[in-house]
């Protein structure tokens, strides 16, 4: 913009002349400001917009990638039940593996033999459809698939690991198919990506295999297929939409219907980073939303779509507020004005139902209070008057003690959660503490240490005492403390015993050597 500022005020074909040059700025100003302000709308520089988060994968670390070679070579291992071990490392290391088993993925693209593993995974299914037709001849029927393998796994691994061999193509295409089952453990989005990257690198000779991850992951896949649907080659393009409307959720209607929330989360997320102009109406949708993950995806996408958002922005901007956006009115100031609005209904909706549920707890009606405030917490987690909730939950679970012990301890810990900072926090602990306590006595065993924690807590309550000294005077109690007396015992017996083993083992001399055995008499 400055270059074309200088441009505009010195012509590099005009001569300078001092004259002009207020003729010169006056005209470059009047073309670079609208310049200036359509590139300021088109750029949203308000911070209280949501962006969505990068998909690259940070750089694998050493533990990690020290972690994986561990687990790879349990995988590879010829020894029976290594694979297995080395399956549950890699499912146990989470997604902290992912950066490294992704590049190790991109290097066995490079290395693989892909001629020779062709040759493996065919000779693997004949192999396996040849036995089980063996098994059973009646039920052979032409056209008809082979039946699976044991272990349940769809795919080629156990059709491998039937037949081990001991090549490098061999070990390699097995690190590859064991690398696949720990993105589908993981089950996450960038795990799903990828997935999807190992039939983007190895083509068509993992094809059917990737697809049968696939299907195991089920609604789980569905972000990353949404982001594939826009990949720079038409091959995957196409695969990803085959496998969208295989496992029906082909349209943004079908997409949206998940109950896991985090995976509707990433659904939402995958619309906004492919601008997808179906999904629009969809996303705008689910700013609103209750569920905070959602509400955050949907906007994150929703700003990504940028300008094209704009006539669906005025539209819902219409229907909520029920007049017409400013005239000039660019797709970031719409989309901040709805996302407030609407913050601003939910509030008023969060602060009634609380305001209700404070008279009711004023009016003695706590289990109508129980439910008010819980549908504030549902639709609000981290609700600023939280606090104020922690007298009525307590006094509905005081209430229940005797009734419904279990439903009392529910209470009392949710209030503790709510505000641990609270004056009353440390009476609250010793309250739990007690009816723990309680409630371990009616099952017939007899805990002290919790009671004698709650009247260090609360010194001013007699109740923990009280019910300490019955406890201790009762024979349950010094039944279980004569045990642990005895147990005690016992374990100090058999150290005692284990070290004087120990000390005569190495007391006792070593055995003589045996004598040579004669010579035999020479000839």
């Amino acid at each position: 913009m400055l270059v074309q500022l200088a441009v505009l005020a010195y012509p590099p074909s005009t001569p300078r002349r001092p004259l002009a040059l207020p003729a010169r700025l006056a005209l470059a100003l009047a073309v670079a400001l609208p310049l200036l302000g359509a590139q300021a709308a088109a750029s949203p520089g308000k911070s209280g917009l949501p962006r969505l988060a990068p998909t690259a994968l940070p750089a694998p670390d050493p533990p990690a990638v020290a972690e994986l070679d561990q687990a790879l070579k349990l995988v590879l291992s010829p020894r029976p039940g290594d694979h297995q071990a080395g399956m549950l490392r890699l499912k146990e290391g989470g997604d902290k593996l992912l950066p490294a088993i992704a590049r190790r993925l991109s290097e066995l693209k490079r290395t693989l033999n892909r001629d020779q593993a062709a040759i493996h995974i065919t000779e693997a299914r004949k192999g396996h459809k040849k036995s089980g037709d063996e098994a059973e001849p009646k039920k052979k029927k032409k056209g008809k698939a082979p039946p699976p393998p044991p272990s349940g796994d769809p795919g080629w691994l156990p059709l491998l690991l039937e037949r081990p061999r001991g090549d490098q193509p061999f070990l390699d295409l097995v690190t590859v198919l064991s690398l696949e089952r720990a993105l589908v453990q993981l089950g996450t989005t960038p795990a799903v990506r990828e997935l999807i990257n190992v039939y983007v690198q190895y083509g068509d000779l993992l094809r059917i295999d990737v697809q049968h991850m696939i299907a195991m992951l089920g609604d789980r896949a569905v972000p990353a297929l949404l982001e594939a649907r826009k990949h720079d080659a038409e091959k995957v393009r196409q695969w990803a939409s085959r496998q969208l409307d295989a496992i029906g959720k082909a349209v943004p209607g079908e997409t949206v219907q998940i109950q896991d929330q985090d995976v509707l989360a990433d659904v939402l997320r995958a619309y906004g980073r492919t601008r997808d102009i179906d999904a629009l109406r969809v996303v705008v949708s689910f700013t609103s939303s209750d569920r905070s993950q959602v509400r955050d995806a949907a906007r994150e996408a929703l700003v990504n779509y940028g300008d094209a958002a704009l006539w669906q922005l005025r539209e819902a901007y219409e229907n909520l507020t029920g007049k017409r956006p400013p005239a000039g009115s660019t797709w970031d100031k719409l989309a901040l004005e709805l996302f407030e609005s609407h913050d601003r209904a939910r509030l008023e909706e969060i602060l009634q139902t609380f305001e209700q549920g404070l008279a009711s707890a004023k009016d003695g009606k706590h289990d109508e209070m129980a439910a008010q405030f819980d549908a504030v917490l549902a639709r609000a987690p981290t609700f600023e008057r939280r606090a104020e909730m922690v007298d009525g939950y307590l006094a509905l679970a005081r209430k229940l003690e005797g009734s419904d012990r279990p439903r009392a301890l529910l209470l009392a810990r949710k209030a503790l959660r709510l505000d641990p900072q609270h004056a009353q926090a440390r009476a609250t602990e010793a309250y739990i503490l007690t009816l723990e306590a309680e409630q371990l006595a009616t099952e017939g065993l007899v805990d002290t240490s919790l009671l004698k924690r709650a009247a260090e807590l609360d010194p001013a309550s007699p109740r923990p005492r009280d019910l300490l000294a019955r406890l201790e005077a009762s024979p349950q109690a010094r039944a279980h403390a004569g045990y642990r007396y005895l147990a005690a015992a016992a374990i100090g017996a058999v150290a005692v015993i284990a070290s004087l083993l120990v000390g005569l083992l190495r007391r006792a001399p070593p055995p003589s050597p045996a004598p040579p055995a004669p010579e035999p008499p020479a000839p």
